[in-house]
C-alpha cells in the first residue's frame, strides 16, 4: 500500500495570505465510524461521507492508519493499515449512506492502537476519526496479506481420504478492477509460505471478482495429494496472474491467531442526560453522564502569558494591566457567546525574542522550545497553564495572530496539547479579540465557510454576513469589514446584527457554523491539559491515608467490588482460572479453542484447556430445523442484530405467564437463509417468569441464565424462532448505548401477499435514513416487488424487483430504491419522492417486511405499527402529545389508501374525558395521497395543511378518533427536538376486558422510566385493577392496585406511583425482582399502552409482542 505523508501541524494566521488547509470545507465522516475485525485478512471499517458544500468535491479516498499515540498526526510511526477509493466525485450537497465496508488488512506489527480513520479529497486530509479505546493486533497471524484481496472469513478445510474439502466463505477484491482469481491449498516445510511449497489440492477454475465486490461463500471437495511428513504446514493461498498473493494457515503445529475486536469512534456529541454536556466530557470531569442534576461546572482555562521587551516598553515596563484588558474582552465574548468557561492568566513571563521574527518562526521555535524558548515547557507546567499566548507590540506584515489548529478535523477530540498562539496587543489593523481568535483555534475553530475553512468539526468556525457583521474567528477583511463583533458564531443568538441576524448557522444546514458549541465540547479537555502542582507535596515515603482503589471506576471500592475490571467475570473465577482479574480480557484464548475467556466462562468450561471444536464450520453437519422441533408453539422474530453490534444491542424478552414450567427452544437463521448448525439454544422458564438475553448472550452462551447452547457466528442479522411447549409471549428490543429502547416486534401488514410500509423517509434524509428488512419466512425462493406512492399520492410508474432465497432477509435503504443498487440484487429504480413514502411489498411466498429509521447516536425506530381501529372501524391514536410540550410533538400521519378523494373527520377527547373545545377538524385527501400534522396544527389550525377546524386547548394529552368515508390508515409518531421519531400507534391487546403489558420497568430504574397510559373508552365509568408479577414469577409484594375512571378519561400512571401509591390509587405493588409483567382489569372497555420515557423527551412505546 501506498504510505501518505501528512501535514502534522496546521498553522493558521489572520490578516495573512496564507492559504487555509482543508480544500473541502463541508466534506465529512458520517460516524458513528466503527472498525471491527472481520477476518485475519480483513477488516471492517463502518462509515459515510457528507458534502455540504455548493460544490463538487475531487477524488474521495478513506486510509486507515494505527498509533500508539492518541493522535496519529502526533505518531511518530502511523501505520497505514487499509484504503479504499470512496468517489471520484461526489456532487454538492449529497451524501454517501453509511455502511459497513470489508477492506484488505496490511497488519501492523504487534500490540495495542487506536485506530484512525482518515477521509482524504485529492490526497488532502479533510476528516478523521479516532476508535474511543485502542485494540490489540497480535502476532503470528493466521493470514499474510499485502494485496488487493481478502477473504471475507477465514477459510478451513477438511481431509477424508483422497479428499480434502475447502470451505471458502468467499474472496474479496478491493482493486479498482476486475480480478480473476485462482485459489490452491499448498503444503510447505516452514510455517510461512518462503519459497518452496507443493500444491494439493486446487479449486477448479478462476474465480472472477469484480471491482470492490466479494465471491460467493462456496464449499468445494477435491482431490487430495499427500504431500508427505515433511511438508507439514497446509495453507489457502489465493491469487492472481498479476501478482495479487493472499495466504491463510489452516493447519500448522504451531499456533496461529486470530483477530478480535469492534470499535467506535469517540463520541462528543453524545449526551445521554440531555444536560447539554456530552458524555465523553462528563466521564473527563467525574459527574454522572446518566444523571441531569450531575453537570459539571464551568471550566476555566489557564493562561501563560509570554512577552518581550517591545511589549513591556509599550505599557511602562509592565504589559499585565494590558493583558488583563484583552482577557476580560475575550471572557465577555465567551459570557456573551454563552460559552460556559472563562481565561484565567496564572503567570506572566519576559522573555527575549525579537518582534523582527516571523510569527510562524517565533511560533516554530515556542512549540519545540528552542532558543529563547528553551524552558518554556518547563515555565507552563509550572504554572499550570493548559495554553500559551506569546504577545507582540506590532507586526509589520500586518498579521494580528497566528496559532496552531486544535483537532483539526478529529470530530472534537484535542489529543495534542501543546498548542500555542501568538496575539498582536497594539495595531490599529488589530481588534481586542485577536487573543481569543487565536485561543480559539488552539480549541479547535478555524475561520469560515467563505475560507473553504472547517475546524475540529465541520461547523467549528466563525460567521459573517457581507458588510453586516463578522464574528470573533473571522478574517473580517472576508466580509468587507475592518473589524469583528464579540461574538462566537451562535445561530442561538441574534445579536450580531442590526436586523437581528443569527451569528451562525445550524448545525446540519449549509454553511454550518456553531463555534460556541464547539467550544462548548472541547472545553473540558483544555481546562485538563495541565494540572496545577500541589502546594505543598508530601515529603515522606509513607502514603497518606485515601480512598481505596477503583480499578474500573464504577464507583465501588476494589476491596467491595466482585468484578474489579467490570468484564462480566467475577474476580474469584479469573484468579482460578489463571486470568487478570484487573484487566478486561473477555476476547482473549488463552488456550486457542476457538472460545474466548467470556465464552468459556459462560460454558463452564476451563479458559486454559482447549474444548472440542464447535459444529459450526463441519461442512458435514446438518443445521436444526425448528420444523422438527417437538415443541409445538412458535413465535418469530425477523430482525436481530448480531452479538457484535454493541452500538445496537438487540435483547430479547421470553414471558411464560402460565402457570407451570415451560421448556423453550431458539433456532437462528442468518441473513443468507442458513440455520445455526449448534443445537437450538434451549431453556427451561419457570411459572410465571420472565427472562431476558442479548444477542451476546445466545452467541457466547450464558450459563447463569440457564442457557444449555450457543449460535453459530453467521453472516448479517438474525432471525430467532422460538418454539416452546406452552405459550409464551416473545418481545424483541435493541437499546442503544445510552439505554434507549425500541421495540422490534411490529411488522407491517399485510394482505393477499401485499405488504403495507407507511412510513418511509426519502433518500435525501440521510440523518433519520429509512430501511426495509424483507424476509423470506418460507422454505422456497421467491420475487418480491417493491412499489411506492409519495405523498401527493404520485406513482412513479416503476418498481424495485429482486429475489429472496428462502428464509433469507435483505435490508434495502430509500437510497437503494430510489436510485437502484445492483450489489444487492435489485433490478430497477423508483426515482425521488415528493414528501415521503408509501411503499408495497409484493410476493407470491410469505414474508414479514419491516419499516425501520436509523439516526446520529445509534438509535433506531420501528415504524412498522398502525394505530388500533375502535368499533366503528375508525382509527384512533391513544397518545397525541399537546403543543404545549415543548421537549417533543407529536405529528399524526394519514393516509388515504384508496384511489378514491376522501374526507377526514378528526375528533378529539383529552386526558379529563372532555371533547375538544372546538370541535371537530375537517380535511379533504386526494387519492392515495398522505399528510403529516403537528400538535399545533391541530390544536390552532392551519389551513396550508387543508385543515378546517382546530382543537384548541385540553387537559394533558390527547386521543383523536379519524373517520373517514374511504379506507384510510393513522400512525401516531413523537419526533424530539433533535428529529428523532418513535412510533406510539401501538396498544396492547385486550381480550375479554383484560390486557397484558410484558415489559414495565421498575422504579429503581429512573433513567428509563416506565408509565401506564390507560384509557377508557366506554361512555359509563370503570372500575380498573392492576395485578403484576415479577421477572422471578412472583407475585408483587403489596398486592393488586385499584383505581376509578370516568367516562372517556384517561390515567397515566408511572412505576413509582405503582409501587409506593399515589393519592387516586388504592393498594401498591411493593419491590419486586427485575421488571414487571402488568396484567390490566376493568368492567368497561379500555385501551392500555407500556411507554417508557427518557432524558431528552424520548418516548418509546412497548406496548406489543411478537404476534
Amino acid at each position: 500500500m501506498k504510505r501518505l505523508t501528512l501535514l502534522l501541524t496546521l498553522l493558521i494566521g489572520s490578516h495573512f495570505s496564507m492559504a487555509d488547509s482543508g480544500i473541502g470545507a463541508d466534506i465529512e465522516l458520517i460516524c458513528p465510524c466503527t472498525a471491527s475485525s472481520a477476518s485475519s485478512s480483513s477488516i471492517e471499517m463502518g462509515f459515510g461521507v457528507i458534502n455540504r458544500s455548493e460544490d463538487p468535491t475531487g477524488v474521495l479516498t478513506v486510509e486507515v492508519y494505527v498509533h500508539t499515540e492518541e493522535s496519529y498526526r502526533d505518531a511518530a510511526s502511523p501505520q497505514l493499515i487499509a484504503s479504499t477509493a470512496i468517489a471520484t466525485i461526489l456532487a454538492a450537497d449529497t451524501s454517501i449512506a453509511s455502511s459497513n465496508r470489508q477492506l484488505p488488512l496490511a497488519a501492523p506489527t504487534p500490540g495495542d492502537y487506536y485506530i484512525t480513520t482518515v477521509l482524504l479529497e485529492d490526497s488532502v486530509v479533510v476528516d478523521e476519526s479516532r476508535s474511543d479505546e485502542a485494540v490489540t493486533f497480535v502476532d503470528d497471524l493466521a493470514s499474510v496479506n499485502d494485496s488487493n484481496l481478502y477473504f471475507v472469513a477465514d477459510p478451513s478445510i477438511t481431509i477424508g481420504g483422497a479428499t480434502l474439502t475447502l470451505t471458502l466463505p468467499g474472496v474479496g477484491n478491493n482493486s479498482q478492477e476486475d480480478l480473476f482469481v485462482q485459489v490452491e491449498v499448498i503444503a510447505t516445510d516452514t510455517p510461512r509460505l518462503v519459497s518452496m511449497y507443493q500444491v494439493i489440492a486446487s479449486l477448479p477454475g478462476d474465480i472472477a471478482i469484480e471491482s470492490s465486490q466479494q465471491s460467493d461463500h462456496q464449499v468445494e471437495a477435491m482431490a487430495f495429494t499427500d504431500p508427505g511428513a515433511g511438508l507439514p504446514f497446509y495453507h489457502v493461498l489465493a491469487f492472481t496472474d498479476d501478482g495479487e498473493q493472499l495466504v491463510h494457515t489452516v493447519q500448522s503445529s504451531e499456533t496461529f491467531n486470530t483477530l478480535s475486536f469492534s470499535e467506535s469512534n469517540i463520541d462528543y456529541l453524545m449526551d445521554t442526560d440531555g444536560d447539554g454536556v456530552a458524555d465523553a466530557s462528563e466521564r473527563l470531569e467525574g459527574t454522572d453522564p446518566n444523571s441531569a442534576a450531575s453537570v459539571p461546572a464551568d471550566s476555566v482555562i489557564d493562561i501563560l502569558a509570554v512577552y518581550n521587551a517591545d511589549v513591556a516598553m509599550l505599557y511602562g515596563g509592565d504589559p499585565t494591566t494590558r493583558i488583563d484588558d484583552v482577557i476580560a474582552v475575550a471572557n465577555q465574548a465567551l459570557t456573551d457567546s454563552n460559552v460556559a468557561m472563562s481565561l484565567r492568566v496564572v503567570d506572566t513571563v519576559q522573555r527575549g525574542y525579537s518582534s523582527a521574527t516571523s510569527q510562524s518562526t517565533l511560533l516554530n521555535q515556542a512549540e519545540n522550545s528552542l532558543g529563547v524558548f528553551s524552558d518554556l515547557q518547563t515555565l507552563r507546567d509550572n504554572a499550570g497553564a493548559d495554553l500559551v499566548v506569546i504577545y507582540l507590540a506590532d507586526d509589520e506584515a500586518g498579521t494580528c495572530t497566528t496559532a496552531t489548529q486544535g483537532g483539526y478535523p478529529t470530530q472534537g477530540h484535542l489529543a495534542r496539547r501543546d498548542h500555542i498562539s501568538i496575539s498582536v496587543l497594539d495595531a490599529a489593523d488589530c481588534d481586542d479579540v485577536s487573543t481569543m481568535h487565536g485561543i480559539g483555534h488552539n480549541m479547535g475553530l478555524n475561520h469560515s465557510f467563505d475560507n473553504r475553512a472547517s475546524g475540529t468539526f465541520v461547523w467549528s468556525r466563525g460567521f459573517g454576513i457581507n458588510t453586516t457583521f463578522a464574528t470573533i474567528m473571522t478574517k473580517p477583511s472576508q466580509f468587507d469589514l475592518d473589524e469583528r463583533v464579540p461574538y462566537f458564531s451562535n445561530p442561538d443568538i441574534t445579536d450580531c446584527g442590526v436586523d437581528m441576524d443569527p451569528c451562525g448557522v445550524e448545525v446540519g444546514e449549509l454553511k454550518q457554523a456553531d463555534a460556541a458549541a464547539s467550544l462548548n465540547i472541547t472545553r473540558f479537555q483544555v481546562a485538563n491539559f495541565s494540572e496545577t502542582p500541589a502546594d505543598i507535596p508530601d515529603p515522606d515515603p509513607v502514603p497518606d491515608p485515601g480512598p481505596e482503589p477503583d480499578n474500573d471506576g464504577d464507583g465501588i471500592p476494589d476491596d467491595e467490588d466482585s468484578d474489579d475490571d467490570n468484564d462480566g467475570m467475577p474476580d474469584e473465577w479469573e484468579l482460578a482460572n489463571g486470568l487478570n482479574s484487573l484487566v478486561d480480557d473477555t476476547s482473549e484464548d488463552p488456550d486457542a479453542d476457538g472460545f474466548t475467556n467470556i465464552q468459556e466462562y459462560n460454558r463452564g468450561s476451563d479458559p486454559q484447556v482447549p474444548d472440542e471444536a464447535d459444529a459450526c464450520d463441519d461442512p458435514g453437519i446438518t443445521a436444526p430445523n425448528a420444523d422438527d422441533s417437538n415443541l409445538p408453539f412458535e413465535r418469530r422474530l425477523v430482525m436481530v442484530n448480531p452479538g457484535s453490534n454493541t452500538v445496537r444491542q438487540s435483547f430479547i424478552r421470553l414471558i411464560n405467564s402460565g402457570d407451570s414450567d415451560t421448556s423453550i427452544e431458539i433456532y437462528g437463521i442468518d441473513d443468507t437463509g442458513a440455520y445455526s448448525k449448534n443445537a437450538p439454544v434451549s431453556l427451561l422458564l419457570g411459572a410465571g417468569e420472565s427472562l431476558q438475553m442479548t444477542s451476546q448472550d445466545l452467541e457466547n452462551g450464558n450459563v447463569a441464565k440457564g442457557l444449555s447452547s450457543t449460535l453459530c457466528d453467521l453472516e448479517g442479522k438474525w432471525q430467532l424462532r422460538v418454539r416452546s411447549d406452552q405459550p409464551i409471549d416473545v418481545m424483541g428490543l435493541i437499546r442503544s448505548e445510552n439505554g434507549f429502547l425500541t421495540g422490534m416486534s411490529e411488522i407491517a401488514s399485510s394482505s393477499d401477499g401485499n405488504h403495507q410500509v407507511y412510513f418511509a423517509n426519502p433518500a435525501r434524509n440521510v440523518n433519520q435514513q429509512t430501511f426495509l428488512r424483507i424476509t423470506n419466512l418460507d422454505n422456497e425462493a421467491g420475487q418480491v416487488t417493491i412499489t411506492g406512492l409519495d405523498d401527493e399520492g404520485n406513482d412513479p410508474d416503476t418498481s424495485v424487483r429482486f429475489s429472496l432465497i428462502a428464509n433469507s432477509s435483505l435490508q434495502v435503504t430509500s437510497q437503494d430504491l430510489e436510485n437502484g443498487n445492483a450489489t444487492k440484487g435489485l433490478t430497477g429504480s423508483l426515482g425521488p419522492a415528493i414528501g415521503k413514502w408509501r411503499f408495497t411489498v409484493s410476493s407470491d411466498r410469505n414474508l414479514a417486511v419491516m419499516s425501520l429509521i436509523r439516526a446520529p447516536g445509534g438509535f433506531l425506530t420501528n415504524m412498522s405499527a398502525l394505530t388500533p381501529r375502535n368499533a366503528a372501524n375508525d382509527p384512533v391514536a391513544y397518545f397525541v402529545s399537546p403543543a404545549s410540550q415543548t421537549d417533543r410533538e407529536t405529528f399524526l400521519r394519514i393516509i388515504n389508501t384508496t384511489p378514491i378523494s376522501t374526507t377526514i373527520t378528526l375528533s378529539a377527547t383529552d386526558d379529563s374525558g372532555h371533547v375538544a373545545p372546538n370541535g371537530d377538524i375537517l380535511l379533504t385527501l386526494a387519492p392515495g395521497a398522505s399528510r403529516q400534522m403537528t400538535s399545533s396544527d391541530l390544536e390552532t389550525g392551519n389551513s396550508d395543511k387543508g385543515l378546517s377546524g382546530f382543537f384548541g386547548d385540553g387537559n394533558g394529552n390527547w386521543k383523536v378518533t379519524v373517520s373517514a368515508d374511504q379506507t384510510i390508515e393513522v400512525m401516531s409518531l413523537v419526533r424530539t427536538t433533535d428529529g428523532f421519531l418513535t412510533n406510539m400507534s401501538g396498544t396492547v391487546q385486550t381480550v375479554d376486558l383484560q390486557g397484558q403489558a410484558s415489559f414495565v420497568n421498575p422504579a429503581s430504574n429512573t433513567n428509563q422510566q416506565s408509565t401506564l397510559r390507560i384509557i377508557n373508552v366506554s361512555d359509563a365509568p370503570g372500575a380498573i385493577t392492576i395485578s403484576a408479577v415479577d421477572d422471578s414469577g412472583n407475585a408483587a409484594p403489596g398486592g393488586d392496585v385499584t383505581f376509578n375512571l370516568s367516562a372517556g378519561e384517561t390515567r397515566s400512571i408511572s412505576s413509582v406511583e405503582l409501587e409506593s401509591g399515589a393519592s387516586d390509587l388504592v393498594g401498591t405493588l411493593g419491590d419486586g425482582t427485575g421488571k414487571w409483567r402488568i396484567s390490566v382489569t376493568s368492567d368497561v372497555e379500555v385501551r392500555i399502552m407500556s411507554l417508557i420515557e427518557s432524558p431528552g423527551g424520548y418516548v418509546t412505546n412497548l406496548s406489543e409482542s411478537v404476534q
